[in-house]
């Protein structure tokens, strides 16, 4: 983050900071070197933060956002960021349905409590160990 942006966010009190949203795209070849991001991969598990600042421990469960819905909106996006069909053509059907269905095929962790990095990938980890 550059210095400026650093600068910025100090100075936001904890509240004004919990509500910024401001990404950044991770630049993969220089972190982790050539060939590590495929276009294309199976898609094995999903996380979603659900996270409180001011909450009781962190826990994790698997869900079922067939059952679930109010979780989709943590996911969805533009569905070709996601899902790119063998032809390369666009998915028509974006409804909450289609991606319930189509997430049906991986394991759904939902993170909940206070925020802990540290054991949020923690968990992570042991998830992905599972598979």
């Amino acid at each position: 983050m550059p210095a400026e942006e650093q600068r910025r966010f100090s100075s936001l009190s904890p509240e004004d900071l919990w509500e910024t949203e401001n990404k950044y795209d991770v630049a993969i070849e220089q972190c982790f070197g050539q060939n590590r991001f495929l276009l294309k991969s199976q898609m094995h598990a999903l996380v979603i933060l659900n996270w409180k600042r001011q909450s009781e421990d962190l826990q994790s469960d698997i869900v079922n956002l067939g059952e679930r819905k109010d979780l989709l909106s943590a996911f969805m996006k533009s569905a070709e960021l996601y899902f790119l069909p063998h032809n390369l053509c666009n998915i028509s059907d974006t409804s909450p349905e289609s991606y319930a269905a189509r997430l049906s095929r991986c394991r759904v962790i939902e993170i909940t409590g206070k925020i802990d990095f540290d054991k949020a990938a923690a968990l992570c980890i042991s998830y992905i160990e599972q598979c």
